[in-house]
């Protein structure tokens, strides 16, 4: 019984292992693709005259993402 509580045991700790090792990757390839270079970045939209004269404060005219 022992024998097949220690087996047990290491393949869990084999998983884990494993998955942890496959977690840290992802996270270092996401990391690296989403990463801002110098040209590469969007600035907002410039201001529309439109917003500031709103109506109300839910009068939306364009939402910008």
């Amino acid at each position: 019984m022992r024998d097949y509580v220690e087996q047990c045991l290491l393949q869990i700790d084999n998983m884990i292992r494993e998955s942890t090792v496959v977690e840290y990757d992802l996270q270092n390839e996401t990391a690296c693709e989403n990463e801002i270079r110098p040209g590469e970045f969007t600035p907002p939209p410039a201001k529309n005259q439109e917003h500031e004269a709103a109506l109300t404060p839910t009068d939306v005219h364009d939402v910008h993402f």
